[in-house]
Protein backbone atom coordinates (compact mmCIF):
# COMPACT_ATOMS: atom_id res chain seq x y z
CA UNK A 1 0.00 0.00 0.00
CA UNK A 2 1.39 3.73 -0.62
CA UNK A 3 1.86 5.54 2.02
CA UNK A 4 4.89 7.46 1.88
CA UNK A 5 5.25 11.31 1.40
CA UNK A 6 8.00 12.43 -1.52
CA UNK A 7 10.29 14.68 -0.68
CA UNK A 8 12.33 17.47 -2.94
CA UNK A 9 16.18 16.59 -2.31
CA UNK A 10 17.15 19.57 -4.74
CA UNK A 11 15.95 22.47 -6.46
CA UNK A 12 17.50 24.05 -9.66
CA UNK A 13 16.08 27.66 -11.22
CA UNK A 14 17.85 29.51 -13.42
CA UNK A 15 16.71 32.73 -15.30
CA UNK A 16 16.78 32.08 -19.22
CA UNK A 17 16.90 35.10 -22.04
CA UNK A 18 14.85 33.29 -25.12
CA UNK A 19 16.18 34.68 -28.53
CA UNK A 20 13.23 33.27 -30.62
CA UNK A 21 13.93 33.55 -34.06
CA UNK A 22 10.44 32.85 -35.78
CA UNK A 23 8.59 34.77 -33.79
CA UNK A 24 10.65 37.70 -33.81
CA UNK A 25 11.11 38.36 -29.68
CA UNK A 26 13.35 38.33 -27.06
CA UNK A 27 11.94 36.74 -23.34
CA UNK A 28 12.68 35.83 -19.98
CA UNK A 29 11.94 32.35 -18.82
CA UNK A 30 12.46 30.05 -16.21
CA UNK A 31 14.05 26.71 -16.45
CA UNK A 32 13.00 24.88 -12.85
CA UNK A 33 14.12 21.28 -12.12
CA UNK A 34 13.94 19.19 -9.52
CA UNK A 35 15.35 16.07 -7.76
CA UNK A 36 12.32 14.08 -6.39
CA UNK A 37 12.69 11.60 -3.46
CA UNK A 38 9.55 9.04 -3.28
CA UNK A 39 10.21 5.47 -1.15
CA UNK A 40 6.98 4.24 -3.27
CA UNK A 41 8.89 5.11 -6.21
CA UNK A 42 8.84 8.25 -9.09
CA UNK A 43 6.26 6.60 -10.78
CA UNK A 44 3.80 7.51 -7.54
CA UNK A 45 4.51 11.25 -8.71
CA UNK A 46 2.01 13.54 -9.81
CA UNK A 47 2.12 17.11 -10.23
CA UNK A 48 4.99 19.45 -9.74
CA UNK A 49 3.51 23.03 -8.55
CA UNK A 50 5.62 26.26 -8.77
CA UNK A 51 3.97 29.74 -7.11
CA UNK A 52 5.13 32.85 -6.83
CA UNK A 53 2.81 34.06 -3.97
CA UNK A 54 3.24 37.58 -3.65
CA UNK A 55 2.53 38.25 -7.92
CA UNK A 56 -0.42 36.09 -7.49
CA UNK A 57 1.25 33.57 -10.20
CA UNK A 58 1.98 30.28 -10.44
CA UNK A 59 2.90 27.47 -13.15
CA UNK A 60 1.44 23.42 -13.26
CA UNK A 61 3.51 20.43 -15.00
CA UNK A 62 2.21 16.47 -14.54
CA UNK A 63 3.77 13.19 -14.37
CA UNK A 64 2.35 13.14 -18.58
CA UNK A 65 4.45 16.90 -19.09
CA UNK A 66 7.05 17.25 -17.40
CA UNK A 67 10.56 16.60 -19.16
CA UNK A 68 12.76 14.07 -17.44
CA UNK A 69 16.90 14.06 -17.20
CA UNK A 70 19.35 11.90 -15.21
CA UNK A 71 22.51 13.60 -13.83
CA UNK A 72 25.34 11.51 -12.34
CA UNK A 73 23.16 9.29 -9.80
CA UNK A 74 19.89 11.78 -10.10
CA UNK A 75 16.26 11.60 -11.68
CA UNK A 76 15.42 15.23 -12.49
CA UNK A 77 12.09 16.57 -13.23
CA UNK A 78 10.58 20.14 -14.25
CA UNK A 79 10.67 22.05 -17.42
CA UNK A 80 13.31 24.19 -19.16
CA UNK A 81 10.83 26.31 -20.55
CA UNK A 82 8.40 28.16 -18.14
CA UNK A 83 7.24 31.52 -19.52
CA UNK A 84 5.45 34.38 -18.15
CA UNK A 85 1.64 35.74 -19.22
CA UNK A 86 2.84 38.31 -22.93
CA UNK A 87 6.08 37.49 -22.40
CA UNK A 88 6.41 39.98 -19.19
CA UNK A 89 9.33 39.12 -17.36
CA UNK A 90 9.27 37.09 -13.82
CA UNK A 91 8.76 38.47 -10.68
CA UNK A 92 12.10 38.82 -8.35
CA UNK A 93 11.31 37.60 -5.02
CA UNK A 94 10.08 33.94 -3.30
CA UNK A 95 9.02 31.16 -4.55
CA UNK A 96 7.90 28.10 -3.45
CA UNK A 97 7.99 24.31 -5.42
CA UNK A 98 4.81 22.05 -4.53
CA UNK A 99 6.00 18.25 -5.11
CA UNK A 100 2.40 15.53 -4.99
CA UNK A 101 1.90 12.15 -5.25
CA UNK A 102 -0.75 10.50 -6.26
CA UNK A 103 -2.16 10.09 -2.47
CA UNK A 104 -2.11 13.71 -2.53
CA UNK A 105 0.71 14.04 0.30
CA UNK A 106 3.08 16.79 -0.53
CA UNK A 107 6.78 18.15 0.32
CA UNK A 108 7.80 22.09 -0.36
CA UNK A 109 11.14 23.89 -1.04
CA UNK A 110 11.53 27.31 -1.90
CA UNK A 111 13.79 29.37 -4.30
CA UNK A 112 14.51 33.19 -4.82
CA UNK A 113 14.98 35.10 -7.85
CA UNK A 114 17.07 38.38 -7.12
CA UNK A 115 18.91 38.88 -9.94
CA UNK A 116 18.69 42.50 -11.65
CA UNK A 117 16.67 42.37 -14.46
CA UNK A 118 18.73 42.76 -18.13
CA UNK A 119 18.02 45.19 -21.21
CA UNK A 120 17.38 42.94 -23.81
CA UNK A 121 18.23 44.96 -26.71
CA UNK A 122 22.17 44.85 -25.02
CA UNK A 123 21.99 41.04 -24.71
CA UNK A 124 24.76 39.57 -27.41
CA UNK A 125 23.13 36.32 -28.24
CA UNK A 126 24.89 33.41 -29.57
CA UNK A 127 25.05 33.01 -33.10
CA UNK A 128 24.42 29.22 -35.58
CA UNK A 129 25.12 28.50 -39.06
CA UNK A 130 25.74 25.56 -41.26
CA UNK A 131 29.14 26.00 -42.75
CA UNK A 132 31.06 23.14 -44.71
CA UNK A 133 28.74 20.64 -43.24
CA UNK A 134 28.75 21.66 -39.63
CA UNK A 135 26.87 23.93 -36.97
CA UNK A 136 29.42 26.34 -35.80
CA UNK A 137 29.01 28.77 -33.54
CA UNK A 138 29.61 32.77 -33.22
CA UNK A 139 29.51 34.67 -29.27
CA UNK A 140 32.43 34.28 -28.30
CA UNK A 141 31.38 32.58 -24.38
CA UNK A 142 33.72 29.32 -25.44
CA UNK A 143 31.07 26.54 -24.81
CA UNK A 144 27.72 25.51 -26.18
CA UNK A 145 24.85 23.56 -25.74
CA UNK A 146 23.42 22.13 -29.23
CA UNK A 147 19.57 21.18 -28.45
CA UNK A 148 17.98 19.39 -31.33
CA UNK A 149 14.75 18.93 -31.95
CA UNK A 150 12.17 16.86 -34.63
CA UNK A 151 11.33 18.83 -37.72
CA UNK A 152 7.74 18.45 -35.78
CA UNK A 153 9.38 19.81 -32.23
CA UNK A 154 10.09 16.89 -30.43
CA UNK A 155 12.90 16.99 -28.47
CA UNK A 156 15.67 14.43 -29.06
CA UNK A 157 18.92 15.03 -27.59
CA UNK A 158 21.42 17.19 -26.92
CA UNK A 159 25.54 17.98 -27.88
CA UNK A 160 28.08 19.67 -26.15
CA UNK A 161 29.92 22.03 -28.29
CA UNK A 162 32.73 24.85 -28.50
CA UNK A 163 32.69 27.14 -31.19
CA UNK A 164 33.36 24.77 -34.42
CA UNK A 165 30.34 22.64 -33.17
CA UNK A 166 29.36 19.57 -34.67
CA UNK A 167 29.11 17.23 -37.92
CA UNK A 168 25.70 17.21 -39.33
CA UNK A 169 26.32 14.12 -40.12
CA UNK A 170 26.82 13.08 -36.10
CA UNK A 171 23.50 14.16 -35.29
CA UNK A 172 21.52 12.65 -37.77
CA UNK A 173 23.12 9.68 -37.32
CA UNK A 174 22.48 10.02 -33.61
CA UNK A 175 18.66 9.17 -33.98
CA UNK A 176 16.57 7.90 -36.97
CA UNK A 177 14.10 10.92 -36.24
CA UNK A 178 16.54 13.68 -37.69
CA UNK A 179 17.56 12.42 -40.59
CA UNK A 180 14.83 13.64 -42.76
CA UNK A 181 15.52 17.10 -41.33
CA UNK A 182 15.59 18.86 -37.95
CA UNK A 183 15.71 22.08 -35.77
CA UNK A 184 17.80 23.19 -33.15
CA UNK A 185 18.69 25.49 -30.21
CA UNK A 186 21.62 26.74 -28.98
CA UNK A 187 22.09 27.27 -25.14
CA UNK A 188 25.02 29.04 -23.14
CA UNK A 189 25.73 30.27 -19.67
CA UNK A 190 26.55 34.12 -19.28
CA UNK A 191 28.39 34.02 -16.03
CA UNK A 192 28.93 37.25 -15.45
CA UNK A 193 25.13 38.19 -15.19
CA UNK A 194 24.14 34.64 -14.21
CA UNK A 195 21.67 33.72 -16.91
CA UNK A 196 20.98 31.43 -19.40
CA UNK A 197 20.63 32.36 -22.87
CA UNK A 198 18.78 30.31 -25.43
CA UNK A 199 18.53 31.11 -29.31
CA UNK A 200 16.74 29.35 -32.04
CA UNK A 201 14.84 27.49 -33.77
CA UNK A 202 17.17 26.74 -37.10
CA UNK A 203 15.75 25.02 -39.60
CA UNK A 204 18.72 22.04 -41.48
CA UNK A 205 16.60 20.23 -43.86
Amino acid sequence: MLGNAPEIARVSAQLLYVNDLEAGTVAEELALHVVPEDKDGLDDLEYLHVVADKAELYWSMSSDSWSQAKSQNDQWIGSARLAMPRNERFPRGEYRVLLYDLAGDSAEQRFYLDSEPIDTEGVAFPRAEVVGGRITIAGGFGWYTILVYTASNTYVKSFAAQADGVELDVVRRSDSALRGGFTYYVYTYWSRREVGLLVGPYLVE
